[in-house]
């Protein structure tokens, strides 16, 4: 943080515009880790000036208003949002951010109405659009957020039914790709986020056989890549059955596996059971 005060993306995204994205990227997600809101917000104004046509600076303003308690401004930047030609997460997106957003900072009434609202932003897109894997994709996480459970798990087991962990041509799922093997990669990824969904709303659902029997599933992988996304859907899985320490321990295992320490953790909606135990508030607390 103390490197990065000293350097002004918006200096230099004219000249290296990948970097100034990936600089205010990093100056958004430490100063909201710190509780810097204003700061927050103030940077997050510079990176849409340098980047009007990226959304994920908007979504990063809406975020540090509704951390501010300031939703109404939060609103009109997504109702902005909405005429923004985009080239990179689309107004759901942002509606979706600030939903979870929303939820941790105290709002769930605002955060089910915004996530709603990505849901029918979602169902008003033409056929090309809602047939394709990433918009279903979106679509379930905005009905997870919305607390539409039912609504959100035959989405996700199509999505799993399609790439399941276990590979489309029945491979082992452990079967090590190579280096160049980016797709294989991204596959089990998406493998894993579906499975992790499903155990997820299995828990939500008081069926605790079905979301261990997931737990146990990502348990046996083993291959390289995979950079804890696995271990940390399992402390999802566990945070919502009620076993807060082995979800606490699953989560320093995914840290210690490569998963990243980021701005998502505190707004992990299936990670609200552990609010206010003393383990998990401890790892959250930014080191160094």
């Amino acid at each position: 943080m103390d490197t990065f005060a000293k350097v002004n993306p918006e200096s230099f995204s004219e000249v290296y515009p990948s970097l100034g994205q990936w600089a205010f990227g990093v100056l958004l997600a430490a100063h909201h880790m710190l509780s810097e809101y204003e700061r927050e917000l103030e940077v997050a104004d510079q990176a849409i000036r340098s980047f009007p046509e990226l959304l994920t600076f908007r979504a990063a303003k809406v975020r540090a208003l509704v951390a501010l308690g300031r939703l109404d401004e939060a609103n009109r930047v997504i109702d902005d949002s909405l005429a923004v030609p985009s080239r990179d997460m689309t107004p759901a997106g942002l509606m979706l951010s600030a939903a979870v957003e929303l939820r941790a900072h105290g709002h769930r009434a605002a955060a089910l109405q915004t996530a709603a609202r990505a849901v029918d932003w979602l169902g008003s897109r033409p056929p090309s659009e809602t047939t394709k894997d990433e918009h279903r994709v979106v679509l379930a996480a905005a009905l997870y957020a919305a607390e539409r459970w039912d609504e959100a798990r035959p989405i996700y087991q199509e999505l799993a039914a399609r790439v399941p962990l276990t590979g489309g041509h029945g491979e082992s799922p452990n079967a090590p790709p190579t280096p160049t093997d980016v797709s294989e990669t991204v596959r089990v990824s998406r493998a894993i986020a579906y499975a992790g969904a499903l155990g997820a709303l299995a828990a939500r659902r008081g069926d605790r056989g079905e979301a261990l029997r997931v737990s146990a599933e990502l348990a046996r992988l083993d291959r390289p890549f995979l950079f804890g996304a696995h271990t940390y859907g399992r402390a999802r899985i566990a945070a919502l059955l009620g076993e807060r320490q082995q979800a606490v321990d699953l989560l320093r295992e995914s840290f210690a596996q490569g998963n990243s320490y980021g701005v998502n953790l505190h707004r992990a909606m299936d990670l609200e059971p552990l609010h206010g135990y003393a383990p998990f508030e401890e790892l959250l607390k930014p080191k160094g």
